[in-house]
This record gives C-alpha cells, sequence and structure tokens, in this order.
C-alpha cells in the first residue's frame, strides 16, 4: 500500500499531455501527435491500449517507489 506522500505524488494531471488515442482509426494522426509529443516535452498519454487496470497502477506504483530514490542513494551509483 501506498503512503500518503507517494498517493499525492502518484497524482498526475494529464489533461496537458497529448493524448495518443489507439482505437482512433486515423493512425497517421496518431503518429504525428506522437512525434510532436516527443519531440517537444518528451511525454504523452495513452488511452485504448487495453492494458488491464491492475497492471497501470502496479507499474505506476514502481515509477514512484523508484523517483523516490534520492541522487545520493549508493545503491543508484557506479
Amino acid at each position: 500500500m501506498m503512503t500518503k506522500d507517494l498517493e499525492k505524488a502518484a497524482t498526475i494531471n494529464v489533461s496537458a499531455l497529448t493524448c495518443i488515442d489507439l482505437a482512433s482509426p486515423d493512425l497517421h494522426r496518431s503518429a504525428v501527435l506522437l512525434k510532436q509529443a516527443c519531440l517537444e516535452c518528451g511525454f504523452f498519454y495513452v488511452i485504448n491500449h487495453g492494458l488491464c487496470e491492475e497492471l497501470k497502477d502496479n507499474a505506476f506504483e514502481q515509477e514512484i517507489l523508484c523517483s523516490s530514490f534520492g541522487i545520493e542513494d549508493e545503491s543508484l551509483e557506479e
């Protein structure tokens, strides 16, 4: 279970991110949006990808845990 600080950090405002809809029949538009997002900010949000909620939640939790390591953490050196 995540602590309150991790839960707070897990809240991401995705409305400002480029949204890539994998269910869209317009693949060219999706590719253009993906390229634009990668070039402009490096982040994007994918919807209709078919991943279950449990897998997504686990991935976000692991990312938050990894992000919480400090730069001085000895396990990250070398």
